[in-house]
C-alpha cells in the first residue's frame, strides 16, 4: 500500500494502533497520541483547482440528492401500501418490504459487557473531508 509522504490522520486519546495498517497511517506504536507524517501539505494551484472542482460537484450531488428524495416521497405517498408502479402497464417502480436481523450492541454492552469487550475490534480509518463550499 503506497499512503505517500504525506498524511492527515485524527486519532482520539482512547485509541491505540494494533497494526501494520496503523503503522502505514504514520501512528508512532510507542505514542498513539502522536502522528509521525506532517498534518499538512500545501496544495499546488492544478490541485487546488481540483479541489474547488470537487467542491462543485458536491454541491450538485447535494442539490441531486435533494430532488431525488421529494420526487421518492411523491411517488412512495402515491403508492401508499402499494409494492409495484406501473406506467403504461409496465413495472417501473418497486417498494418491497425489506426484513433485517441485527445485533443490539447497546443491549449486549449492558448485559454482558465481557462478550462485548472481548468481541470489540477497533479498526483505523482516514475520513476525507473539503472544507468551504459545503
Amino acid at each position: 500500500m503506497n499512503t505517500g509522504p504525506y498524511l492527515e490522520a485524527t486519532y482520539t486519546n482512547d485509541w491505540a494502533p494494533t497494526s501494520e495498517h496503523d503503522v502505514a497511517l504514520g501512528v508512532n506504536l510507542d505514542n498513539p497520541d502522536e502522528i509521525d507524517a506532517p498534518l499538512s501539505v500545501e496544495l499546488d494551484p492544478q490541485l487546488a483547482l481540483k479541489v474547488e472542482a470537487l467542491i462543485d460537484i458536491n454541491l450538485q450531488i447535494k442539490e441531486l440528492q435533494t430532488r431525488k428524495a421529494v420526487l421518492t416521497d411523491l411517488i412512495q405517498n402515491h403508492m401508499g401500501p402499494a409494492v409495484l408502479a406501473t406506467v403504461n402497464g409496465h413495472t417501473r417502480v418497486r417498494w418491497t418490504p425489506v426484513v433485517t436481523k441485527r445485533l443490539d450492541q447497546t443491549a449486549v454492552k449492558k448485559r454482558h459487557p465481557d462478550v462485548y469487550a472481548d468481541c470489540t475490534v477497533l479498526t483505523t480509518t482516514r475520513r476525507f473531508t473539503l472544507t468551504g463550499g459545503e
